[in-house]
């Protein structure tokens, strides 16, 4: 099927001029012939050679998905159908374009309002309950809508859609993204992205709003790869704002911050407070399907590395310290558990309550049952017999240590004998 201004698409959109091209869709500007001939946007995939019916699937599939979401930063699709083979989509049309032509002419404050909506944006796809990976984050497609807003569009096509427009259009653009804005784990073995992925293509697409060109030229992330640093950034922007793009451009997925994080560092600009950069660093990992999961909870930073030869010393020392500690643990664990104190001629002595009292338990009988109120009551088998009164010390212990044993040596005096006298 081939498309050229004045045709009458799929019997109804009536094409006014090209917007765009890319390496598998072409977007018009249309006029709805069935509604006033209001103006919309058309974008159509594979327009030359269509798809199999597969691939058709595949797009119903997963544009059913898209339909769902709803987030003020996402330009959403109206309408979806299937002409001649070829999906495409309706779209609102937005006369302000697209962020592209604002390359090198953008203000600080510009700089963070369009960082707010289209991280707000990309938060909310990544955090859908299966992850939606942009993959082709760019100037080209942010549009700028009536009031201002920057709307995040071409969003949803899956690594599958992409890999079947591939074979049918034959095109290697179709792979899957932008090169110059393609991070650096993009082109190694584990190439599938992932979110931070988007976090990087964001990041390269403000540095080339605020100097005018992409970091790392036409090859991206591939030259950061071969260990290529991060340009400075020239023009007079705040050394808040470079930092936020230094981060978001860090070779170490790892070492980025997540779309959420950035939505919240850019509403803590616009209520003045100062941005609550975290210490430690979220991370980013695969599932089975190349795409990294929900962000789980901060990681603290690497340890201190020592200088050679002195982890050895602070292992040993270490080492020492908790044997030490198990020594003392055993020694406390292993002693008597009661214990009394004496003192014997100015010298402190521990002896055992049994040394001390060898006969206590001759001296004295069970207690009465609970069940007996007055104790003078309860039958002699059963009343608990005093201890004697210890003798006086002859020679006191001073007062100042009270260090008195807890039982008393001295020996009780004899029970009266209750039989009669002989007669």
């Amino acid at each position: 099927m081939q498309i050229n201004e004045g045709y009458l698409f799929h019997n109804r959109y009536r094409l006014i001029k090209q917007l765009g091209r890319g390496g598998f869709s072409e977007v018009w500007l249309v006029e709805d012939t069935d509604v006033d001939d209001m103006k919309m946007a058309l974008k159509v995939y594979a327009p030359g050679t269509g798809l199999d019916d597969d691939g058709v699937e595949l797009f119903r599939r997963e544009f059913r998905l898209v339909f769902g979401f709803n987030h003020g930063n996402l330009l959403k699709p109206s309408y979806f159908d299937v002409c001649d083979r070829s999906p495409y989509l309706i779209l609102p049309y937005c006369e302000r374009r697209s962020a592209a032509g604002l390359v090198g002419k953008m203000a600080e404050e510009d700089v963070w309002r369009f960082l707010r909506d289209v991280s707000a944006g990309l938060s909310y796809l990544h955090g859908q309950q299966n992850p939606v990976i942009h993959q082709d984050i760019k100037p080209d497609n942010v549009l700028i809508d009536d009031d201002g807003n920057y709307l995040i569009t071409d969003f949803g096509i899956s690594a599958r859609v992409r890999s079947t427009l591939r074979k049918s259009i034959g095109n290697a653009k179709a792979s899957g993204g932008t090169i110059a804005y393609m991070a650096p784990e993009r082109f190694g073995k584990e190439n599938a992205p992932i979110k931070a992925s988007d976090v990087w293509a964001l990041g390269a697409t403000l540095f080339e709003l605020m100097t005018g060109d992409v970091p790392f030229g036409d090859h991206g992330g591939l030259i950061q790869k071969s260990g290529a640093e991060i340009p400075n950034i020239s023009g007079e922007y705040s050394d808040e704002l470079k930092g936020i793009v230094q981060k978001m451009l860090a070779a170490d997925s790892w070492d980025r911050p997540t779309a959420e994080q950035l939505a919240e560092w850019t509403a803590a600009h616009f209520r003045g407070d100062k941005i609550p950069f975290e210490k430690g660093r979220k991370t980013q990992l695969r599932d089975n399907t190349g795409s990294d999961t929900r962000p789980s909870d901060t990681i603290p930073p690497p340890p201190l590395r020592l200088k050679s030869g002195m982890g050895k010393y602070i292992l040993a020392a270490v080492v020492i310290a908790a044997i030490i500690m198990l020594g003392i643990l055993v020694y406390v664990t292993q002693s008597p558990p009661d214990q009394t104190v004496s003192v014997e001629s100015g010298k402190e002595q521990v002896a055992s309550p049994k040394e001390l009292a060898p006969d206590i338990g001759e001296q004295m009988e069970f207690a009465a049952p609970t069940n007996v109120t007055n104790p003078d009551e309860a039958p002699d088998s059963t009343r608990l017999t005093p201890i004697p009164e210890s003798i006086e010390d002859p020679k006191p212990k001073p007062k100042s240590k009270d260090l008195t044993p807890l039982v008393d040596q001295t020996p009780p005096k004899p029970k009266p004998d209750p039989s009669p006298p002989p007669e």
